[in-house]
């Protein structure tokens, strides 16, 4: 996955459960930073991506941004 602050400092995600990530690019204190997801195609609505404390104002380092991901699978079980 890969997640972005402020649309153009990205960086790549991978792995489950608690994945620690850290933007490139430092932002000063006072700056806003927005996280979301730039690869949302294999995701099919808002509601499978959630975002905790996904945007807000730099007052130190930020260390509470939660991304969940949910899948939903689309599936027909056959009658014989």
């Amino acid at each position: 996955m890969v997640l972005a602050n402020n649309v153009t400092d990205t960086v790549t995600v991978t792995g489950t459960n608690n994945v620690s990530f850290t933007f490139p690019t430092p932002e000063a204190s006072g700056a806003t930073y927005a996280v979301d997801d730039q690869d949302a195609q294999p995701f099919e609505s808002a509601a499978d991506l959630r975002r905790r404390h996904g945007s807000g104002t730099v007052t130190s380092n930020i260390t509470t941004v939660g991304i969940v991901l949910s899948a939903t699978v689309d599936c027909t079980i056959a009658e014989h």
